[in-house]
């Protein structure tokens, strides 16, 4: 874990800090696997993940990301609401700080973690809803398995991104 004027960064955070590479490069590291696929019996539209890299999860199913690393680390799962925008994201007590959670790592710092969501201005800001594990279904996305089953590989494959901090 980096420290950088009093904030925290892990995983794709720290590696950016490190290269100035954009998170968003580091994650196209991250890509899907034909394997992970299992198709659901009603999906009329294709695989939203084929072609994808963990980009896909900081835009789109950032749901499904927080829900791993909830079932990961029982983190708490947060939504962040305003309007019609919405992020899904997980939050631990890291010493004297909170530490916000999504695929880029861990981070205090929340100016840096709410920059590619605009609507969130503070970190008193985002409403958070918190949801156990039997409200965060999704029943009504029909590649979930499939987007879960990649959640689960990059954060199985980088734990010390997401947790184990000391």
């Amino acid at each position: 874990m980096l420290c950088i004027h009093d904030n925290y960064y892990s995983g794709y955070y720290e590696l950016s800090k490190k290269t100035g590479i954009p998170i968003g490069e580091l994650l196209k590291d991250t890509p899907f696997c034909a394997s992970y696929k299992m198709p659901p019996t009603d999906a009329a539209d294709p695989c939203p993940y084929d072609d994808e890299d963990g980009n896909i999860f900081l835009y789109g199913s950032c749901n499904l990301f927080a829900k791993a690393l909830h079932l990961t680390f029982d983190y708490q799962v947060f939504e962040a609401i305003t309007g019609t925008d919405n992020h899904w994201f997980c939050k631990c007590a890291y010493f004297d700080r909170g530490l916000y959670i999504d695929i880029r790592g861990a981070t205090s710092d929340f100016d840096e973690f709410s920059r590619p969501y605009r609507f969130m201005v503070s970190s008193n800001k985002p409403m958070p809803i918190i949801r156990n594990e039997t409200d965060m279904n999704f029943n009504d996305e029909a590649w979930q398995d499939t987007g879960m089953i990649y959640a689960l590989s990059i954060v199985s494959s980088h734990k010390h991104f997401y947790g184990d901090f000391s």
